[in-house]
C-alpha cells in the first residue's frame, strides 16, 4: 500500500471513530444509565467510507508542437483506469538511436 492510499485510510478511520467515542463520552463512557440497556449488545453504524481518489501529479514539461515546444502545465491528473500510471516524457534509446516519447498514461504492469 502506497503512502497516499496509508494517509487516506488513516484519515478515514479517525473521522469515522470519533464521532463514536464523542457518543459515548456524552452517555457515560458508553453505559447508560437506563436498565433496558445493561446486558444488550449495542449496534454502532458508520456512515460509508469515502472513496479514495488517486489522483497522480503529473509534472510541467514541454512538448512538440507544430514546428516548435509548448509548455504543458504541472497538475493533479485522475488516471484514466485505476491500474493505470503516468509515464514522465523522456528520451529513449531504440537502439539505432534517441528518439522522444511523449508523456502518456499506460497501464502498471
Amino acid at each position: 500500500m502506497n503512502m497516499l492510499a496509508k494517509l487516506a485510510l488513516a484519515g478515514a478511520v479517525s473521522m469515522v471513530s470519533l464521532p463514536a467515542m464523542a457518543h459515548d463520552r456524552h452517555h457515560g463512557g458508553g453505559h447508560h444509565d437506563r436498565g433496558h440497556h445493561h446486558g444488550q449488545a449495542r449496534a454502532v453504524y458508520f456512515p460509508a467510507p469515502v472513496p479514495v481518489r488517486r489522483e497522480v501529479w503529473v509534472p510541467g514539461h514541454w512538448t512538440r508542437h507544430n514546428h516548435g515546444h509548448v509548455w504543458i502545465e504541472a497538475a493533479w491528473a485522475l488516471p484514466p483506469q485505476p491500474s493505470w500510471v503516468w509515464v514522465a516524457p523522456q528520451w529513449v534509446w531504440t537502439g539505432a538511436g534517441w528518439q522522444w516519447q511523449e508523456g502518456h498514461w499506460t497501464e502498471r504492469s
